[in-house]
């Protein structure tokens, strides 16, 4: 997520989806809408981001907030169930 329309610069920010709630209405789905954080802006001008526990400005920090269990399997990675049709479809 680039949070450019808030913050002075291009910054981006990145979530592992395991640690994000899911939508009230079906909990594969995501919400729309979170709160990433908040831009303080000092009298002098000053920009500090602080960020909720979920969202990181460094990749290598989701990467490693993932579980290797919860990991797809690499030889399923390229296969594609969109058009399969199952039973009597």
């Amino acid at each position: 997520m680039d949070i450019f329309l808030r913050y002075p610069e291009h910054r981006f920010l990145f979530a592992n989806p395991q640690l994000l709630d899911s939508s009230n209405d079906d909990v594969s789905h995501m919400k729309q809408n979170y709160i990433m954080g908040f831009v303080f802006v000092g009298e002098d001008g000053s920009v500090q981001l602080n960020l909720s526990e979920e969202w990181f400005d460094d990749f290598e920090e989701v990467v490693a907030s993932l579980a290797s269990a919860s990991a797809i399997n690499p030889a399923d990675k390229q296969i594609d169930h969109r058009n399969v049709i199952y039973g009597d479809e």
